[in-house]
C-alpha cells in the first residue's frame, strides 16, 4: 500500500490494510505472504514511489517475487483485501474486480440525521431544482468534523420542521439536505460539485450553488444563514469567485487583512519561496489555509503561537501558505 498520511482516503484504508496484513501473515507464516505499506510523504521513499510511478493514494499494487502483478482497485475493505490475498491473480494474469466489496455494504458506518433529505445521485438534480431554497450538507462517515457537525445540523432542521404550520409551509420552506460523498455511486456527483473538503455545507437556489456556508457550524448559526440568505450569488464557475467580478476584484476580494495574518510563521508566496524552505530547513509543517475558512481562521492563532514557541534558530520551520493568493 502506497501512501501519504495527509490523504483521507489513506487514512480510512490503513486501519482494515493493517487488520488484514495481521491475518495474512497468521494463515501464511513470516516466509510466505507480505502486506506492507510505504509513506510516499517520507523524503526517504521519494525516489521509489517516483520509479514505482505512483500518482495517486491509496495505491495498493501486487508484486510476485519482485515482479508488479495487478493493483488492486477495489473498495479497500478488510474482507476484500482478504479475499484478494488469499488468492491473488498470478503473473501475467489481469484479473477483473470483484464484486465482494460491493457485498461488504457501506464503507464506512453512518448515522442517520432525523429530518434530513438525504440526496443521491439518482435524485439529486430533480429534488435541489424544484427547491428555492437548500442547504446541503456534503461529508464523509469517517470525517471527525462532519461527525461533530452532524448533530447541529440534523438540529436546525428539525427546528425548520417545528416552525412550519403546515404541509404547505414544510413544502415552501429551506430544503435541509445532505449527500454521503463516501458512497460510490455520489462519488462523481461530489467531484461534479466540486466538494474539495469535508464538512462542506452550500445554499443552492433552485439547484444552482449559491453560496458557501464558512461560518463555525452551530444550529444557531446555520438557521440565520437561512433565515438571512446572501442576495448576491457568490460561487462561480472556475475558482469561485463572486460572479461577475472580475478577476482583479475577486483577488481584492480575497485579500488577507494584515491584522489577520501570522506574524511568527513564515508566509509563503510562490514555488520558489516554498522550494527554499523545503531545501532550507530539516523539517518542515506547512499549513495551506485560506482567509474565510473558519476552521483556519480559528487554527491560526495556535499555529503562529508553536512558531513563536519554536524560534528562528530551529533547523524546523512552521510557514502558512495562503491558498487564495494568487502567486499559490
Amino acid at each position: 500500500m502506497f501512501y501519504a498520511p495527509w490523504c483521507p482516503h489513506c487514512v480510512k484504508a490503513k486501519p482494515k490494510f493493517a487488520s488484514a496484513a495481521k491475518e495474512i501473515e497468521k494463515e501464511s507464516g513470516k516466509e510466505g505472504k507480505l502486506m506492507a505499506m510505504i509513506d510516499c510523504a517520507d523524503a526517504a521513499n521519494k525516489d521509489l514511489c517516483d520509479k514505482e510511478k505512483i500518482e495517486g493514494y491509496p495505491t495498493f499494487r501486487l508484486y510476485s517475487r519482485g515482479k508488479q502483478v495487478q493493483d488492486f482497485e477495489e473498495e479497500s475493505t478488510e474482507k476484500a483485501l482478504l479475499t484478494f490475498m488469499r488468492n491473488p491473480p498470478k503473473e501475467g494474469e489481469k484479473r477483473p474486480p470483484s464484486s465482494s466489496a460491493e457485498e461488504d455494504g457501506p464503507a464506512e458506518p453512518d448515522s442517520v440525521m432525523e429530518g434530513v433529505t438525504y440526496l443521491t445521485a439518482a435524485n439529486y438534480t430533480q429534488t435541489l431544482s424544484g427547491r428555492e431554497l437548500a442547504l446541503v450538507f456534503y461529508y464523509a462517515p469517517w470525517c471527525p468534523h462532519c461527525q461533530d457537525a452532524k448533530p447541529k445540523f440534523a438540529r436546525a432542521a428539525a427546528t425548520l420542521r417545528a416552525g412550519a404550520q403546515s404541509k404547505a409551509d414544510e413544502a415552501a420552506a429551506a430544503l435541509m439536505a445532505a449527500v454521503n460523498c463516501d458512497v460510490k455511486d455520489n462519488h462523481k456527483l461530489c467531484e461534479d460539485a466540486k466538494v474539495e473538503g469535508y464538512p462542506t455545507i452550500r445554499l443552492l437556489k433552485k439547484g444552482e450553488a449559491w453560496a458557501e456556508f464558512d461560518e463555525e457550524i452551530e444550529t444557531k448559526q446555520l438557521l440565520n444563514f437561512l433565515a438571512n440568505p446572501p442576495k448576491e450569488k457568490s460561487m462561480g464557475s472556475g475558482r469561485g469567485g463572486e460572479a461577475g467580478k472580475s478577476e482583479d476584484e475577486d483577488e481584492e476580494s480575497e485579500a488577507e487583512k494584515p491584522e489577520d495574518m501570522m506574524k511568527h510563521a513564515r508566509l509563503i508566496e510562490g514555488q520558489d519561496q516554498f522550494s527554499a524552505v523545503l531545501k532550507s530547513s530539516r523539517l518542515v509543517l506547512a499549513m495551506f489555509y485560506a482567509p474565510w475558512c473558519s476552521h483556519c481562521q480559528r487554527a491560526k492563532p495556535q499555529f503562529d503561537a508553536a512558531a513563536e514557541k519554536l524560534g528562528k534558530d530551529s533547523s524546523a520551520a512552521l510557514v502558512g501558505v495562503n491558498c487564495d493568493v494568487k502567486a499559490n
